[in-house]
């Protein structure tokens, strides 16, 4: 009987070389048999450093090969990183069940330091490709001559395949912007922008009253104003026309064109002046006058919120009617004066005052005045409640005053 059951345990024995590969080994089924193939382990010399190679602290992480983990169609080598202690060098590889790949040696370690490089920009799947801007100052040499440590030309692979180059070094082993950029666009800022004050300021006025029923009255004011100002000189011109009608019967038609230009001078407050007026009234004894007058401008005083010049000169005034033609030799005084009570109100008046220079009885006066609001600053919209005096002491037919009155809108520009 015991030399049967040592017989039967001897034949199981026998079996099971046979039995345990289909047992142990048994695979799900859809899933490949072969695993693929299983690396040896190194074989590394005895004098490899038992640690890792420290890195500067400024390194990031390598550029990836695939950031979207996608598959690719080639496999890479397996490239084995050195093991923390020294391997037996007579240790042999694990059997395995199919062909190991043969072991493939590290490389030799760097005598220096790896170069600081940037961080990978990282992109989300499905989204646009992540492009860094480029380095347009790179960074200051090394104390011991060179470059910094960050490379001038940085690849990147993104997800669509395409390349993104940061930089191109010249010639001199630095970094040319230009040859990624183009050369750089310079943006000019305005007079404005640069705190400097306009060149070319002004407006334009309009105002309209009238009646309709027992009385049929319109009046129309038109007006505009215009300034250049630079360093060395001062150009101011202003318009006024008026036209007016009262039963369908026009009994008002004129017009007022005043143009200064004066030299400003550095270092005095005095400056030279050339100064132009053309009149039309269809109800006056001339129909045109034409004046021209040339003298000195003095400031008084400017501030921030004031400021004051006064004028004289000689010159001619010409009277051009259906009749006559008449010249007059003049002399002229004349103001500027103008007062900011805030930043929205402030008050500007003018006269000009002519003698006949042959005539001492002949005078004339023109006087102009406006209290101004500025309404809405957004567009500059302004409103001006003003007069306007025109006197001449030997009028003719007509009367020796003729006083205005209006309220108008100004847009400034």
């Amino acid at each position: 009987m015991n030399q049967l059951r040592i017989v039967g345990v001897l034949l199981v024995i026998g079996m099971l070389p046979s039995l345990l590969p289909g047992a142990l080994f048994a695979q799900p089924e859809g899933v490949p048999l072969d695993p693929g193939p299983i690396p040896a382990a190194p074989i590394l010399p005895a004098s490899f450093p038992t640690q890792n190679p420290t890195l500067p602290p400024e390194v990031g992480p390598m550029p990836t090969q695939n950031p979207v983990n996608q598959p690719d169609p080639t496999p890479a080598p397996i490239v084995l990183t050195p093991m923390p202690t020294n391997p037996d060098p007579q240790s042999t590889p694990t059997p395995s069940a199919t062909p190991a790949t043969p072991a493939v040696a590290p490389a030799t370690p760097p005598a220096t330091p790896a170069p600081a490089v940037p961080a990978t920009p990282t992109a989300t799947p499905g989204a646009a490709p992540v492009v860094p801007v480029p380095l347009i100052n790179p960074p200051p040499p090394s104390a011991g001559g060179g470059n910094s440590t960050i490379p001038p030309v940085m690849n990147y692979t993104l997800p669509s395949g395409s390349t993104v180059t940061f930089g191109i070094p010249n010639g001199d082993g630095g970094f040319n912007p230009n040859a990624v950029l183009g050369p750089p666009q310079v943006l000019k800022k305005t007079a404005t922008e640069q705190g400097e004050p306009r060149l070319w300021m002004g407006g334009v006025e309009f105002g309209l009253n009238g009646s309709e029923g027992n009385s049929q009255i319109l009046k129309i004011r038109f007006g505009a104003n215009a300034t250049r100002k630079s360093q060395t000189n001062l150009l101011a011109a202003d318009l006024f026309y008026g036209f007016s009608t009262q039963n369908s019967e026009r009994n008002e038609n004129k017009m007022l064109l005043s143009v200064r230009d004066e030299i400003l001078l550095a270092g005095t407050q005095w400056s030279p002046f050339l100064a132009g007026t053309t009149e039309y009234d269809e109800f006056r004894d001339y129909e045109f006058r034409y004046a021209s007058h040339a003298g000195l401008s003095y400031l008084f005083w400017k501030t921030e919120k004031s400021l004051f010049k006064g004028r004289f000169g000689v010159g001619t005034s010409v009277e051009v009617s259906p009749e006559d033609t008449r010249y007059n030799p003049e002399g002229m005084l004349g103001y500027d004066f103008n007062w900011r009570f805030t930043d929205r109100q402030r008050f500007v008046t003018s006269a000009d005052f002519f003698q006949d220079l042959g005539n001492l009885e002949r005078q004339r006066v023109r006087v102009r005045g406006a209290y101004e609001i500025l309404v809405d600053p957004e567009s500059n919209l302004t409103l001006r409640l003003g007069i306007q005096e025109r006197y001449d002491s030997q009028p003719g037919n007509a009367k020796p005053n003729d006083l205005d009155f209006f309220a108008t809108l100004m847009f400034r520009f």
